[in-house]
């Protein structure tokens, strides 16, 4: 079997209008070299469909969530800041250092995460279209970003 094939595909939802958002996607993209993260933006039926699947609602956008071992019994939903710790460990060094946050009460990283998710059009503006995440080189550059001004995927090689 192939690598990719023994990966588990963790699916990444998180807001396309955000600029700060697709920044960050695009960032993981980049460091996560065993490929193990799929992404699609909460503006995309997918997303919603996703959510629904689990019982929740993407509501305000005002989180992003992680589907981790989609098809799996292991298969879970974390938001907020789970989902980036989540991430975060997955990505290697020095980011996998972010696992000594687990220790502090969901609560507090949360209320935190809430505070900064408040302000994140202001860290890294609105985007009129939904951004999509291109494909990555072998050699780890990113191709470009898509966007869908319907918030629908196009042609996104990696969701």
């Amino acid at each position: 079997m192939a690598a990719r094939e023994l990966t588990p595909m963790h699916l990444i939802l998180y807001d396309g209008i955000c600029g700060l958002c697709g920044q960050a996607i695009e960032a993981v993209q980049r460091l996560d070299r065993a490929r193990q993260f799929r992404y699609e933006p909460l503006q995309n039926e997918a997303a919603e469909h996703e959510l629904a699947r689990h019982g929740l609602d993407a509501g305000g956008f005002e989180t992003a969530f992680v589907v981790t071992f989609p098809g799996t019994p292991r298969e879970s939903v974390l938001d907020r800041s789970s989902a980036v710790l989540f991430v975060a460990t997955r990505l290697g060094w020095p980011w996998r250092a972010a696992a000594v946050l687990w220790a502090v009460p969901k609560p507090l990283r949360d209320w935190c995460y809430d505070r900064f998710a408040q302000n994140r059009f202001g860290f890294g503006g609105r985007a009129d279209s939904c951004r999509l995440p291109g494909p990555i080189s072998r050699k780890g550059s990113r191709a470009g970003i898509e966007t869908a001004s319907d918030g629908q995927s196009t042609n996104n090689p990696v969701s």
